[in-house]
């Protein structure tokens, strides 16, 4: 068997890199008899309850609450780290660590001194960097040809960010994409499910609904979603808007909200694990992120048929289909409102072929994760 311990970017919120995190995991767990990767995280000492906890437990992976973060105490991270591998090394194989920067490798340098093979996953394609960041992300890049043997990254776009093209280069043997896949069956597009949805929200069939799953943090761009909803409900009076997720800026937006007096219009459900039921109820997915790696509710939402109203700083890989339709961060929320109007009424279709076709799906993959894993392991060319 395969073991694996993980770490990095699991948070209490079901973001795109924990549903990865989860589609993974579930697809390669799909066989309880014959399982050949196990999977354990290593994450703060902290109490917080981390999103998908329980159904990873129930896949059999342990969580280890075993390090003061980096921020909080820097000589005691690494006092940490030492510690966990110096009792736990033996028991794993590879070290994987999901990052959305690189200005901290530790965890990878700490178990790369103990004999694991390591892998740094990009799932990000940028982050506002300040003189002091820049000079870490320089300098981690230069160990990370020591430390790291393999590089991952979500879309072309975040490993050329995250990595550069020096130490890209350096490793090309050992870089591989992997998509931000899902279960699509589980997305495709379903009457019943939004006729049930639709009438436990108290939301005319007839209504039009936008909607964004993500959170609310400054990338996100959660306020430009209401600013431009805001002029869409000038064409739709009718139309509710609908954000799922929770984060820095949830207080910001309901001010906001408040500001357009639009409260009877807008739901805020906080994180949900259903999200493919939240999906049916929408019809609209808008999506004005400022920056992203591959967006995993953006793969989501073309498998839930929903148009997808995304800005033009998104990863061209990240359109698979044609229901992408892209506007400019500069764009005035007049402007897309207007473009939203011109396309909101449509039929929807299943979809989850498309996103199987175009290697999307998790369906069918377990023999890949298998073979990739096993590569890494034997340290071979992947």
């Amino acid at each position: 068997m395969i073991k694996i311990i993980e770490y990095g970017a699991l948070t209490a919120t079901r973001g795109g890199v924990e549903s990865y995190i989860y589609n993974q995991i579930a697809c390669l767990s799909e066989d309880e008899k014959n399982k050949q990767i196990q999977f354990d995280f290593l994450v703060p000492s902290e109490d917080e309850k981390l999103a998908y906890e329980d159904e990873l437990k129930g896949y059999g992976c342990k969580f280890y609450r075993a390090y003061r973060r980096w921020k909080n105490s820097f000589f005691g991270h690494y006092v940490d780290l030492y510690r966990f591998f110096k009792s736990h090394y033996k028991d794993y194989d590879i070290a994987a660590a999901n990052y959305l920067d690189l200005q901290n490798i530790n965890f990878l340098i700490m178990a790369k001194l103990f004999g694991l093979k390591t892998i740094a996953h990009s799932h990000n394609s940028n982050v506002n960097r300040n003189f002091k960041y820049r000079i870490m992300v320089t300098l981690n890049r230069m160990l990370a040809i020591f430390f790291i043997d393999y590089l991952f990254a979500c879309s072309s776009v975040a490993a050329r960010w995250m990595f550069g093209d020096i130490l890209l280069k350096l490793k090309k043997h050992h870089y591989t994409q992997i998509n931000n896949r899902i279960d699509a069956q589980k997305f495709k597009f379903s009457f019943i499910k939004r006729n049930k949805m639709r009438k436990k929200l108290n939301i005319p069939s007839d209504t039009i609904v936008v909607g964004q799953t993500g959170r609310m943090t400054p990338q996100k761009n959660p306020i430009g979603i209401v600013d431009i909803f805001y002029e869409f409900q000038k064409l739709h009076p009718n139309a509710y808007l609908i954000l799922i997720g929770d984060g820095e800026l949830k207080d910001e937006i309901i001010k906001k909200i408040k500001y357009y007096g639009i409260e009877s219009k807008t739901l805020l459900p906080g994180s949900q694990s259903n999200i493919s039921d939240w999906l049916q109820t929408f019809d609209v997915f808008l999506f004005p992120s400022l920056y992203e790696g591959l967006p995993v509710s953006l793969v989501e939402a073309q498998a839930a048929g929903l148009k997808c109203f995304v800005s033009d700083t998104i990863p061209s890989q990240s359109f698979i289909t044609k229901l992408c339709y892209v506007y400019s961060l500069n764009s005035s929320a007049v402007d897309w409102a207007k473009g939203i109007n011109q396309e909101c009424n449509y039929k929807r279709y299943d979809m989850s072929k498309e996103i199987y076709e175009k290697g999307f799906d998790t369906n069918g993959l377990r023999e890949y994760y298998l073979e990739l894993y096993m590569k890494i392991k034997d340290n071979k060319i992947l």
